[in-house]
């Protein structure tokens, strides 16, 4: 098992977080956040509710709850998600112990990288025990972004929350973009309007 340590890194006024020992990414997608937060500032004009996945050590989670009201995070990791924990202290962040998807049923994570604790990816194993929900289970009174960082679970991830995407429109980042994300989104109105790294933005 690997082991937590405390780092010294300072970002959106935070100096302290919980990382895991070995973990090369943490820095990496901490440096990134400046240009997301430029990009949400621009085109989402209402900042009430935020949904992110998968939550890491719960970087985005963290910054996002200084810009909305509400943070729903998903982070089917148990290592990941005992970070994640510990970096949000705050009350408007919902974190939620699960993956995200279209369907509902228990699933286990495959590790990708030694040295990137972000690079997890959902697999379906008869033994599993991690579950998986969907977005439109929250039922939603308003939300304002969805940022989904699922390591080539986007697609299904919206899958789950179309109904959620059909009453409100909101921003949307993924990492792994294709077509049948393109033609997902294009009948609510959507298309891609910039690019953020490694994630595509889809706006109306």
């Amino acid at each position: 098992m690997a082991n937590l340590r405390i780092i010294d890194y300072e970002l959106e006024g935070v100096t302290e977080w919980m990382t895991i020992e070995g973990d090369n990414a943490f820095k990496d997608i901490g440096d990134g956040w400046p240009k997301y937060k430029e990009v949400i500032s621009e085109f989402v004009p209402n900042k009430r509710v935020a949904i992110q996945a998968g939550g890491y050590c719960g970087i985005f989670p963290r910054c996002l709850s200084m810009m909305f009201d509400t943070v729903y995070t998903f982070e089917p990791d148990p290592l990941n998600f005992r970070c994640l924990v510990y970096n949000n202290t705050d009350t408007n962040v919902i974190m939620m112990q699960a993956a995200l998807g279209n369907m509902h049923q228990m699933i286990s994570m495959n590790y990708q990288h030694p040295n990137n604790a972000g690079m997890k990816n959902v697999v379906r194993q008869d033994n599993s025990i991690i579950p998986m929900l969907c977005v439109d289970d929250l039922n939603l009174k308003r939300c304002d972004l969805i940022m989904l960082d699922t390591e080539g679970f986007e697609y299904q991830a919206l899958l789950g929350a179309e109904n959620t995407i059909d009453k409100y429109r909101p921003l949307i980042s993924v990492e792994d973009t294709n077509e049948a994300i393109d033609n997902l989104l294009a009948p609510y109105g959507y298309s891609k309007i910039t690019t953020v790294y490694r994630d595509t933005i889809y706006g109306i």
